[in-house]
């Protein structure tokens, strides 16, 4: 677990430790908030979409093709993931406490199957 501190604002990394930390924190003029990201497009993501690419299509240059199948037909930005963070590190999240805000397009939420 990695604490980002800003302030008096706590920003988690990692599994469910937002909720536990949250849930008493405001008592000591703490706020709490993990940032859970999706699919984002980094070097890691496009390395292996190249790879899927070249696997399933014969072609890594094709690789945008692959991502089509994430929410929203791309990965996310990591400018997404920043400016919530810096959203949520702010005074106008200051309301915010013992919760993990999940930046994934949704991807998540999709159905079964």
């Amino acid at each position: 677990m990695e604490l980002h501190l800003k302030g008096r604002t706590v920003l988690v990394t990692g599994a469910s430790k937002g909720i536990a930390l949250g849930a008493d924190s405001p008592s000591y003029g703490v706020r709490v908030v993990g940032v859970n990201p999706g699919p984002i497009a980094t070097e890691r993501i496009i390395k292996l979409a190249r790879g899927w690419a070249q696997k399933e299509l014969g072609n890594a240059d094709r690789y945008k093709e692959m991502l089509q199948k994430y929410p929203f037909g791309r990965a996310g930005e990591v400018d997404e993931v920043a400016s919530a963070v810096v959203f949520l590190a702010s005074d106008r999240s200051s309301y915010t406490s013992g919760t993990i805000v999940t930046i994934d397009g949704g991807w998540a939420n999709r159905p079964a199957g």
